[in-house]
């Protein structure tokens, strides 16, 4: 941010990544200077937890400020000792894939920079998550233990996002060459697309700068179901545009397993298990089917504004959040009730 001041005219002090008076009266001024800018929702009064919002707008909106976002660096991305020349081309080129898409399906574009660790080792990949949060001061409580056990099958592929990293691994075989490589490009995309997903809501809740979760003991960035529900629809929404052949699911098949579930919306909290998920993914289906797909990323940028949950939630979906989970529980288990509130709103 202070880079991006200095190219625009305004004088921040050091560029020394700390937030100081200089870096808050250079922003200020700037704003003076452009009125347009305090249109910006997301561009709430400058200080340090909302530097990221002003990084990711001030490179979108000013052509010289674009490259000095720190998602213009070039993302570290640590392999296995042994990957192969192919293994290495493709995630550089489906990350640059997901990236794209998200920019031109939804005009999302990452403001930090997102590390990767990729590969098909989980010890490796592992290590090397934890190099990449030690090197960015990340903590790594627990870390490894987590990568390696979602890594731990030799037969899947497991991704999953940090604030600032991504990891991914994926099936072993005996070799990884140009038919491998073709043949999983749009696979990689889609689960990139789903953890790049992930870094745009801790970007835009401001979760990255500050109190992991609220004095309620609520994340900061939003409820779970709705972070992993808007991810999954968005893969598969990146999966319906590009897999030649493959439609989106059909309503009964996304309603069937939330149905049989016992488990409620409103009592998720951690979205681990198959279960939870394919509800998780229902709920935030049945939202992008009424109101749009773009409205799924627009809570978040409520969010991001200053409103809580449950504001940011009724300004963008019209009802409040509890008034929706409870709804679910019908919507859930009647098909023309819930065809109706996507097509009605009633």
């Amino acid at each position: 941010m202070q880079k991006q001041l200095s190219a625009l005219g305004q004088d921040p002090g050091p560029h020394d990544g700390l937030w100081g008076r200089k870096t808050k009266a250079a922003a200020l001024g700037l704003m003076q200077q452009h009125p347009e800018l305090q249109s910006e929702p997301m561009l709430q009064e400058p200080r340090r937890v909302s530097a990221i919002s002003w990084c990711r707008i001030l490179g979108k909106r000013r052509g010289v400020a674009r490259a000095f976002r720190p998602s213009a660096e070039k993302p570290n991305i640590l392999f296995d000792k042994d990957a192969s020349p192919t293994e290495k081309a493709l995630v550089l080129g489906a990350d640059k894939d997901a990236r794209r898409y998200l920019y031109l399906r939804f005009g999302v574009s990452i403001a930090g920079r997102v590390d990767i660790a990729a590969g098909r080792d989980a010890k490796q990949v592992a290590a090397n998550i934890v190099t990449l949060r030690r090197s960015r001061g990340d903590p790594i409580v627990d870390t490894r233990a987590r990568v390696r056990k979602r890594c731990s099958d030799k037969d899947r592929w497991a991704a999953a996002a940090f604030y600032n990293q991504i990891f991914i691994c994926w099936p072993q075989q005996d070799t990884y060459g140009a038919d491998w490589a073709k043949q999983n490009r749009k696979r990689m995309t889609a689960i990139l697309v789903h953890e790049h997903i992930h870094t745009m809501q801790t970007e835009y809740t401001l979760a990255k700068t500050r109190l992991y979760k609220r004095p309620d003991g609520r994340r900061v960035s939003g409820p779970e179901w709705m972070m992993e529900g808007t991810a999954m629809v968005v893969e598969l929404d990146y999966a319906f545009r590009n897999f030649e052949g493959q439609g989106m699911p059909s309503f009964f098949r996304l309603q069937s397993p939330a149905r049989a579930s016992a488990l409620k919306l409103a009592d998720l909290g951690d979205i681990t298990t198959e279960e939870e998920y394919s509800i998780s993914l229902f709920a935030a289906y049945l939202l992008a089917e009424r109101f749009g797909i773009q409205s799924l990323l627009e809570y978040w940028q409520a969010i991001g504004t200053g409103l809580d949950w449950d504001e940011a939630f009724q300004q963008v979906f019209g009802m409040k959040l509890a008034e929706y989970e409870t709804q679910f529980e019908t919507l859930r288990t009647h098909q023309s009730t819930a065809m109706n509130f996507i097509k009605t709103g009633s």
